[in-house]
């Protein structure tokens, strides 16, 4: 799992029209350790998850509060909600905690997988600090935190009974290890089995009930788990039980650039086998072409251009597939394009995948480009060409000078020609010309 590291904790404030840098207020006793996680609560305040284990409370640009070795190990999420916090840290342990930052209970996640037990709180003494004054085990916390707190208990003594009580205890612990997923919070069991590729755990949700198109808030569904993690027998599963294959998040993601980041070409052949569509709704939607060209997988590339997806497809921020292939430097997805028609000239705006190629003296790449036609006397937009970009003196730029001083062959230029004037979607129809086998294979085979 992929957890960011904030090494230096900026805050703005708002002047005018402006954003002007702003420092939080570090105390003598202060020393912040590595942030890994945050969690907003109550109006300004803010409640920070370290790599020591420690929890640090802001109100607005103040540092109020420090909840020393709450987890005992490094916090990788935490989670604010009306009942109090959740915590998930690296020695594999979820901690629910109240507004006081008094534990609740812990979850071990290997117990949680055996039989879904929770065990009682083991959490060393809380130490709160108030970073201008150190202060002793036994201190308060500060007053503007106290206030807070005090809001949140009231609420919480209002509603008929608490979130943790309302629910028996094997589902509570599953509530537990949710919640500690930050961001993924309302995950349901489904996306989980699907996202670890537990076939037999799968099928038992879904016999229980759980519908195959549950949603996450952010529109994800168990299908873009399994594609994500490339576990063909489950997205098997889910399509059989009704899963929309063509189904995008907030975002516009969708089953099959999943697959295409992932690189599983076995999931990609079930979704397009089932009606999964290779082209986008929206030119400012992902694109799992591109996807597939900056990650390199040209097996998906094959697939989706074997099932019509546009090889010219152009999105306003990449550009063209061809294009991101060459910035990417991901040689066998060019050729891939190029073979099936590609234009080789289609880049971002004005700049070609020629020119992105000779910028990083990519030479295989400008070989390529040059073998299919690339225009060398095309300019960026900045008014150069390609050789007057590319590093000086490199493989590029010989490559370059070169050509230009050697111009093509009839016989190439004709072949060029006509692959132009035929298209991509006539390229794989050649084979059905009354063509003699010897033309055939001249016009297809570069």
């Amino acid at each position: 799992m992929f957890v960011p590291l904030v090494l230096d904790l900026q805050f703005w404030a708002l002047c005018g029209n402006a954003l002007t840098p702003k420092r939080g207020i570090f105390g003598k006793a202060g020393d912040l350790q590595t942030i890994l996680c945050v969690a907003l609560a109550k109006e300004d305040i803010t409640y920070l998850g370290a790599l020591n284990g420690d929890v640090y409370v802001w109100k607005g640009l103040n540092l109020i509060w420090t909840v020393q070795s709450a987890h005992g190990a490094g916090i990788f999420s935490l989670f604010s909600y009306e009942e109090g916090f959740a915590t998930g840290g690296k020695d594999g342990c979820i901690r629910l905690w109240d507004v006081d930052f008094k534990p609740v209970t812990k979850i071990d996640l290997r117990e949680a997988e055996q039989g879904y037990k929770a065990s009682p709180a083991v959490t060393p003494p809380l130490c709160c600090s108030q970073l201008s004054e150190p202060q002793s085990r036994d201190s308060k916390p500060p007053r503007e935190h106290a206030e807070v707190r005090s809001e949140m208990s009231r609420k919480r003594a209002l509603e008929p009974a608490g979130l943790l009580e309302q629910v028996p205890e094997r589902k509570r612990c599953c509530w537990g290890i949710l919640t500690s997923q930050g961001s993924w919070a309302d995950r349901s069991p489904l996306h989980e089995a699907a996202s670890q590729g537990r076939l037999l755990a799968l099928r038992t949700l879904l016999a229980q009930g759980y519908h195959a198109n549950i949603l996450t808030i952010d529109h994800v569904t168990p299908l873009h788990e399994a594609c994500l993690s490339g576990h063909t027998a489950c997205v098997r599963t889910l399509i059989h039980e009704g899963a929309n294959v063509n189904a995008a998040t907030i975002d516009g993601i969708t089953p099959l650039f999943n697959c295409c980041t992932s690189g599983s070409i076995g999931c990609i052949e079930l979704l397009l086998k089932n009606g999964a569509q290779t082209h986008i709704q929206h030119s400012h939607f992902p694109s799992a072409l591109h996807e597939a060209c900056k990650r390199g997988n040209s097996q998906c590339v094959e697939s989706l251009l074997s099932h019509g997806a546009n090889p010219d497809c152009q999105l306003p921020l990449l550009g063209s597939p061809l294009y991101v292939s060459c910035l990417h430097q991901q040689l066998a997805c060019s050729r891939v394009l190029l073979d099936r028609g590609a234009d080789v000239n289609s880049g971002r705006e004005r700049d070609s995948p020629l020119h992105t190629a000779a910028l990083q003296d990519s030479a295989d790449q400008v070989s390529l480009l040059l073998q299919y036609g690339a225009d060398v006397n095309c300019k960026d937009s900045m008014g150069q060409r390609p050789v007057e970009i590319a590093p000086p003196g490199g493989k590029a730029h010989w490559l370059l000078v070169a050509y230009e001083g050697s111009p093509q062959t009839l016989s190439q230029l004709c072949r060029l020609r006509i692959r132009r004037l035929l298209g991509w979607s006539r390229l794989e129809l050649l084979p059905l010309l009354p063509l003699p086998p010897l033309l055939t294979n001249y016009m297809q085979n570069m």
